[in-house]
Protein backbone atom coordinates (compact mmCIF):
# COMPACT_ATOMS: atom_id res chain seq x y z
CA UNK A 1 0.00 0.00 0.00
CA UNK A 2 5.63 3.24 -0.74
CA UNK A 3 3.41 6.51 0.36
CA UNK A 4 5.05 9.02 -2.12
CA UNK A 5 4.29 12.45 -0.04
CA UNK A 6 3.02 15.40 -2.34
CA UNK A 7 4.60 18.52 -1.27
CA UNK A 8 2.39 21.11 -0.56
CA UNK A 9 3.42 23.85 -3.87
CA UNK A 10 5.68 27.21 -2.43
CA UNK A 11 2.71 28.92 -3.40
CA UNK A 12 0.46 28.39 -0.85
CA UNK A 13 2.52 30.95 1.22
CA UNK A 14 2.20 34.00 -1.15
CA UNK A 15 -1.45 32.51 -1.19
CA UNK A 16 -2.51 33.28 2.21
CA UNK A 17 0.36 34.89 4.16
CA UNK A 18 -0.53 36.26 7.26
CA UNK A 19 1.00 39.22 9.10
CA UNK A 20 0.20 38.90 12.23
CA UNK A 21 0.08 42.15 14.85
CA UNK A 22 -1.40 42.99 18.32
CA UNK A 23 -4.31 45.47 19.94
CA UNK A 24 -4.00 45.60 23.43
CA UNK A 25 -7.13 45.91 25.78
CA UNK A 26 -7.86 45.92 29.53
CA UNK A 27 -7.41 42.50 31.45
CA UNK A 28 -8.58 40.49 28.36
CA UNK A 29 -6.36 38.46 26.12
CA UNK A 30 -4.97 39.62 23.29
CA UNK A 31 -6.87 38.47 19.94
CA UNK A 32 -4.50 39.18 16.81
CA UNK A 33 -6.31 41.24 14.38
CA UNK A 34 -7.50 38.90 11.46
CA UNK A 35 -6.75 39.45 7.71
CA UNK A 36 -8.75 38.99 4.84
CA UNK A 37 -9.80 34.79 4.89
CA UNK A 38 -7.69 33.07 2.50
CA UNK A 39 -10.29 31.96 -0.08
CA UNK A 40 -10.02 27.99 0.21
CA UNK A 41 -11.25 27.47 -3.28
CA UNK A 42 -8.89 29.45 -5.05
CA UNK A 43 -5.82 28.23 -2.27
CA UNK A 44 -6.83 24.73 -3.44
CA UNK A 45 -6.69 25.22 -6.87
CA UNK A 46 -2.76 26.20 -6.85
CA UNK A 47 -2.07 22.77 -4.38
CA UNK A 48 -1.71 19.82 -7.73
CA UNK A 49 -3.46 17.21 -5.07
CA UNK A 50 -6.36 19.48 -4.72
CA UNK A 51 -9.17 17.70 -5.93
CA UNK A 52 -12.32 18.07 -3.98
CA UNK A 53 -14.81 15.40 -4.57
CA UNK A 54 -17.35 16.55 -1.97
CA UNK A 55 -20.40 19.09 -2.23
CA UNK A 56 -20.19 20.72 0.44
CA UNK A 57 -22.17 23.47 2.13
CA UNK A 58 -20.33 26.35 4.00
CA UNK A 59 -16.57 27.89 4.08
CA UNK A 60 -14.02 24.95 3.13
CA UNK A 61 -10.62 25.74 4.92
CA UNK A 62 -7.72 22.98 3.68
CA UNK A 63 -6.81 19.80 5.85
CA UNK A 64 -2.70 19.76 6.14
CA UNK A 65 -0.63 16.83 7.62
CA UNK A 66 2.73 17.11 8.40
CA UNK A 67 3.30 20.74 8.07
CA UNK A 68 5.92 21.16 11.33
CA UNK A 69 6.97 24.20 12.22
CA UNK A 70 3.28 25.61 10.60
CA UNK A 71 4.99 25.64 7.58
CA UNK A 72 1.92 24.56 4.81
CA UNK A 73 4.92 23.62 2.46
CA UNK A 74 6.12 21.36 4.37
CA UNK A 75 2.95 19.21 4.62
CA UNK A 76 0.60 17.07 2.45
CA UNK A 77 -3.12 18.25 1.35
CA UNK A 78 -5.33 15.31 2.58
CA UNK A 79 -8.75 17.24 2.33
CA UNK A 80 -10.55 19.54 3.68
CA UNK A 81 -12.93 20.85 6.73
CA UNK A 82 -15.86 22.35 6.09
CA UNK A 83 -17.89 24.76 8.54
CA UNK A 84 -21.40 25.79 8.57
CA UNK A 85 -24.08 26.40 10.25
CA UNK A 86 -28.19 26.56 10.47
CA UNK A 87 -30.25 28.35 13.32
CA UNK A 88 -29.91 25.96 16.01
CA UNK A 89 -26.44 24.08 14.89
CA UNK A 90 -22.94 24.65 14.11
CA UNK A 91 -21.55 22.05 11.66
CA UNK A 92 -17.97 20.80 11.25
CA UNK A 93 -17.17 17.91 8.66
CA UNK A 94 -13.80 16.64 7.85
CA UNK A 95 -13.29 15.24 3.95
CA UNK A 96 -10.50 13.31 3.57
CA UNK A 97 -9.71 13.54 -0.46
CA UNK A 98 -6.19 12.53 -0.68
CA UNK A 99 -6.20 8.29 -1.57
CA UNK A 100 -4.84 6.16 1.20
CA UNK A 101 -5.45 8.72 4.19
CA UNK A 102 -8.12 8.14 7.04
CA UNK A 103 -9.14 8.93 9.87
CA UNK A 104 -8.19 7.98 13.41
CA UNK A 105 -9.41 10.43 15.40
CA UNK A 106 -10.58 14.50 15.29
CA UNK A 107 -10.75 16.88 18.10
CA UNK A 108 -12.53 20.42 17.60
CA UNK A 109 -12.02 23.84 19.57
CA UNK A 110 -15.48 26.15 18.95
CA UNK A 111 -15.61 28.81 20.86
CA UNK A 112 -15.69 33.15 21.37
CA UNK A 113 -11.92 33.10 22.54
CA UNK A 114 -8.68 32.47 20.91
CA UNK A 115 -8.06 28.45 22.04
CA UNK A 116 -5.23 28.53 25.00
CA UNK A 117 -3.23 25.38 23.92
CA UNK A 118 -2.16 23.63 20.95
CA UNK A 119 -2.79 20.49 22.82
CA UNK A 120 -6.06 19.09 20.65
CA UNK A 121 -6.25 16.55 24.19
CA UNK A 122 -7.54 19.64 25.96
CA UNK A 123 -10.16 20.90 23.10
CA UNK A 124 -13.89 20.61 24.02
CA UNK A 125 -15.16 18.58 21.77
CA UNK A 126 -13.18 14.93 20.34
CA UNK A 127 -13.94 11.78 18.51
CA UNK A 128 -11.45 8.76 18.82
CA UNK A 129 -11.01 5.19 18.03
CA UNK A 130 -12.56 5.93 14.56
CA UNK A 131 -10.92 2.86 12.70
CA UNK A 132 -10.02 4.51 9.43
CA UNK A 133 -13.27 6.34 8.39
CA UNK A 134 -12.73 9.21 5.60
CA UNK A 135 -15.06 11.43 6.68
CA UNK A 136 -16.72 12.73 10.30
CA UNK A 137 -19.00 15.61 11.41
CA UNK A 138 -19.83 17.60 14.63
CA UNK A 139 -23.16 18.87 15.15
CA UNK A 140 -22.74 21.37 17.90
CA UNK A 141 -25.96 23.93 19.05
CA UNK A 142 -25.22 27.29 18.84
CA UNK A 143 -27.06 27.80 22.31
CA UNK A 144 -24.30 25.64 23.33
CA UNK A 145 -21.67 27.99 22.36
CA UNK A 146 -23.34 31.02 23.29
CA UNK A 147 -23.28 32.77 19.92
CA UNK A 148 -26.06 33.85 17.44
CA UNK A 149 -26.70 35.25 13.87
CA UNK A 150 -23.21 37.48 13.01
CA UNK A 151 -21.36 36.45 16.47
CA UNK A 152 -17.74 35.41 15.67
CA UNK A 153 -16.25 31.49 16.66
CA UNK A 154 -12.64 31.37 16.73
CA UNK A 155 -12.61 27.25 15.30
CA UNK A 156 -9.35 24.65 15.40
CA UNK A 157 -9.67 21.52 14.10
CA UNK A 158 -7.64 18.76 14.51
CA UNK A 159 -6.93 15.05 13.32
CA UNK A 160 -5.22 12.11 13.03
CA UNK A 161 -4.28 10.73 9.72
CA UNK A 162 -2.82 7.79 8.83
CA UNK A 163 -1.52 6.14 5.70
CA UNK A 164 -0.41 2.24 5.47
CA UNK A 165 2.65 2.43 3.28
CA UNK A 166 2.91 0.30 0.29
CA UNK A 167 4.38 -3.12 1.01
CA UNK A 168 6.89 -4.58 -1.56
CA UNK A 169 7.66 -8.05 -2.38
CA UNK A 170 11.03 -9.12 -0.77
CA UNK A 171 13.22 -10.06 -3.41
CA UNK A 172 16.00 -13.36 -3.82
CA UNK A 173 15.68 -17.23 -4.24
CA UNK A 174 12.41 -18.46 -3.07
CA UNK A 175 13.65 -22.15 -3.40
CA UNK A 176 15.75 -24.53 -6.18
CA UNK A 177 14.05 -27.94 -6.70
CA UNK A 178 15.65 -30.71 -8.51
CA UNK A 179 14.52 -31.86 -12.27
CA UNK A 180 13.86 -35.33 -12.49
CA UNK A 181 13.94 -37.22 -15.92
CA UNK A 182 11.65 -40.33 -16.00
CA UNK A 183 11.16 -39.86 -12.53
CA UNK A 184 14.63 -41.11 -11.43
CA UNK A 185 17.44 -39.23 -13.25
CA UNK A 186 18.89 -36.29 -11.73
CA UNK A 187 18.87 -34.09 -14.72
CA UNK A 188 19.30 -30.85 -13.45
CA UNK A 189 17.54 -27.77 -11.06
CA UNK A 190 14.33 -25.59 -11.62
CA UNK A 191 15.38 -22.55 -9.37
CA UNK A 192 12.60 -19.67 -8.24
CA UNK A 193 13.53 -16.30 -7.34
CA UNK A 194 11.77 -12.53 -7.29
CA UNK A 195 13.72 -10.17 -9.24
CA UNK A 196 12.26 -6.82 -9.40
CA UNK A 197 8.60 -7.22 -9.68
CA UNK A 198 9.04 -10.38 -11.27
CA UNK A 199 8.86 -13.96 -10.65
CA UNK A 200 11.76 -15.65 -12.43
CA UNK A 201 11.68 -19.03 -12.76
CA UNK A 202 15.06 -21.03 -14.54
CA UNK A 203 15.81 -24.23 -15.71
CA UNK A 204 19.46 -25.52 -15.79
CA UNK A 205 20.17 -29.23 -17.08
CA UNK A 206 22.98 -31.24 -16.00
CA UNK A 207 25.13 -33.90 -17.11
CA UNK A 208 25.10 -33.29 -20.95
CA UNK A 209 21.22 -33.35 -20.56
CA UNK A 210 19.79 -30.80 -23.35
CA UNK A 211 16.18 -29.42 -23.37
CA UNK A 212 14.07 -28.85 -26.30
CA UNK A 213 10.76 -27.43 -24.82
CA UNK A 214 9.79 -26.37 -21.41
CA UNK A 215 6.12 -25.77 -20.25
CA UNK A 216 5.17 -24.00 -16.71
CA UNK A 217 2.46 -23.42 -14.47
CA UNK A 218 2.26 -20.63 -12.07
CA UNK A 219 -0.81 -19.61 -10.49
CA UNK A 220 -2.32 -18.97 -6.73
CA UNK A 221 -3.93 -22.57 -6.70
CA UNK A 222 -2.70 -26.14 -7.37
CA UNK A 223 -2.36 -27.33 -10.91
CA UNK A 224 -6.02 -29.33 -11.77
CA UNK A 225 -5.47 -33.15 -13.08
CA UNK A 226 -4.92 -34.29 -15.24
CA UNK A 227 -1.54 -32.47 -15.89
CA UNK A 228 -1.32 -31.59 -19.80
CA UNK A 229 1.69 -29.37 -19.94
CA UNK A 230 0.63 -28.47 -23.52
CA UNK A 231 -2.27 -26.49 -21.81
CA UNK A 232 0.19 -24.61 -19.06
CA UNK A 233 0.09 -20.70 -19.42
CA UNK A 234 3.61 -20.42 -20.02
CA UNK A 235 5.74 -22.71 -22.60
CA UNK A 236 8.90 -22.24 -24.74
CA UNK A 237 8.88 -24.77 -27.48
CA UNK A 238 11.57 -25.41 -30.10
CA UNK A 239 14.40 -24.76 -27.83
CA UNK A 240 16.87 -26.93 -30.54
CA UNK A 241 18.83 -27.90 -27.19
CA UNK A 242 19.44 -25.63 -25.10
CA UNK A 243 20.68 -26.25 -21.28
CA UNK A 244 19.22 -23.34 -19.47
CA UNK A 245 15.51 -21.79 -19.81
CA UNK A 246 14.35 -18.98 -18.13
CA UNK A 247 10.69 -17.45 -17.73
CA UNK A 248 10.55 -13.79 -16.51
CA UNK A 249 6.54 -13.39 -14.99
CA UNK A 250 5.21 -9.96 -13.42
CA UNK A 251 3.99 -10.79 -10.11
CA UNK A 252 1.17 -8.53 -10.95
CA UNK A 253 0.15 -10.79 -13.48
CA UNK A 254 -0.12 -13.89 -11.24
CA UNK A 255 -3.14 -11.59 -8.86
CA UNK A 256 -0.40 -12.81 -5.94
CA UNK A 257 -0.74 -11.32 -2.28
CA UNK A 258 1.65 -10.90 0.63
CA UNK A 259 1.86 -14.28 2.59
CA UNK A 260 0.14 -16.15 -0.34
CA UNK A 261 2.01 -19.30 -1.57
CA UNK A 262 2.35 -19.51 -5.85
CA UNK A 263 2.40 -23.30 -7.29
CA UNK A 264 4.35 -24.26 -9.74
CA UNK A 265 4.51 -26.88 -12.02
CA UNK A 266 7.54 -26.91 -14.40
CA UNK A 267 8.31 -29.63 -17.25
CA UNK A 268 10.80 -30.11 -19.64
CA UNK A 269 10.99 -31.66 -22.86
CA UNK A 270 15.15 -33.38 -22.93
CA UNK A 271 17.32 -35.21 -25.66
CA UNK A 272 20.39 -36.38 -24.90
CA UNK A 273 19.70 -37.94 -21.35
CA UNK A 274 22.04 -40.43 -19.75
CA UNK A 275 20.52 -43.59 -18.98
CA UNK A 276 20.52 -47.33 -19.91
CA UNK A 277 19.06 -49.17 -22.71
CA UNK A 278 17.16 -52.59 -22.51
CA UNK A 279 20.65 -54.44 -22.72
CA UNK A 280 22.43 -52.61 -19.90
CA UNK A 281 24.13 -50.31 -22.51
CA UNK A 282 24.53 -46.44 -21.35
CA UNK A 283 23.18 -44.30 -24.31
CA UNK A 284 21.86 -40.78 -25.08
CA UNK A 285 17.76 -40.78 -25.02
CA UNK A 286 14.75 -38.64 -25.16
CA UNK A 287 13.02 -37.80 -21.93
CA UNK A 288 10.54 -36.00 -20.15
CA UNK A 289 11.01 -34.19 -17.05
CA UNK A 290 9.57 -32.49 -14.12
CA UNK A 291 10.63 -30.73 -11.10
CA UNK A 292 10.57 -32.45 -7.95
CA UNK A 293 7.14 -31.71 -5.58
CA UNK A 294 4.10 -33.44 -4.71
CA UNK A 295 2.21 -35.58 -7.21
CA UNK A 296 -0.73 -34.07 -9.51
CA UNK A 297 -3.18 -36.36 -8.38
CA UNK A 298 -2.63 -40.40 -7.45
CA UNK A 299 -1.85 -41.65 -11.69
CA UNK A 300 0.72 -39.78 -13.45
CA UNK A 301 4.09 -38.52 -11.62
CA UNK A 302 3.71 -35.12 -12.70
CA UNK A 303 4.79 -32.54 -9.54
CA UNK A 304 3.86 -29.38 -8.59
CA UNK A 305 5.73 -27.52 -5.80
CA UNK A 306 4.97 -23.79 -3.88
CA UNK A 307 7.14 -21.43 -2.88
CA UNK A 308 6.11 -19.10 -0.11
CA UNK A 309 5.71 -14.86 -1.36
CA UNK A 310 6.98 -12.55 1.51
CA UNK A 311 6.77 -8.75 1.66
CA UNK A 312 8.46 -5.84 3.53
CA UNK A 313 7.23 -2.63 4.18
CA UNK A 314 3.36 -1.71 4.63
CA UNK A 315 3.68 -0.20 8.06
CA UNK A 316 0.91 2.20 9.13
CA UNK A 317 2.39 6.06 9.22
CA UNK A 318 0.10 8.98 11.11
CA UNK A 319 0.52 12.02 11.32
CA UNK A 320 -1.12 14.89 12.37
CA UNK A 321 -3.14 17.17 10.83
CA UNK A 322 -4.98 21.13 11.18
CA UNK A 323 -7.34 23.06 8.95
CA UNK A 324 -5.21 25.83 7.75
CA UNK A 325 -6.38 28.85 9.59
CA UNK A 326 -5.99 32.51 10.13
CA UNK A 327 -3.73 32.16 13.09
CA UNK A 328 -0.95 29.89 14.42
CA UNK A 329 -1.73 28.23 17.94
CA UNK A 330 0.26 29.19 21.18
CA UNK A 331 2.79 26.90 22.31
CA UNK A 332 5.52 25.11 20.90
CA UNK A 333 3.93 22.41 18.25
CA UNK A 334 2.30 23.46 15.34
CA UNK A 335 -1.15 23.79 14.40
CA UNK A 336 -3.51 26.38 13.44
CA UNK A 337 -6.93 28.06 14.12
CA UNK A 338 -9.65 30.73 12.10
CA UNK A 339 -12.04 32.87 12.68
CA UNK A 340 -15.61 31.84 11.50
CA UNK A 341 -18.95 33.87 11.49
CA UNK A 342 -22.24 32.68 12.47
CA UNK A 343 -24.56 33.15 9.08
Amino acid sequence: MHKVRTTIAVTIMTAAAVVLCGCGGGGSASIPSAPAKPDMHALGALLPTYTSQNVLDGQLWALIAGAGQNDPTKGILIGNVSVSNDSENLYVQYIIDEAGWAIDETHVYAGTQPPATRAPGQFPYKHDALSGVTTDEYIIPLLELGVGANDTLYIATHATVCTEGEASFVEGVLTTVTLWADQIIDAGTVTVAIVGDNLVVTYETAGGAQMTQTCLYVDTVPPDEPPDPTNFPYRHEVLGGVTTNEYSIPLSDLGVECGEPLYLAAYAALQNVLDYDGDGNLVYMAKTAWAEGDLIGECWWAMYFQVPITCEGGEVQCETAWAYGDYELPGQAWGWYFEYTVQ
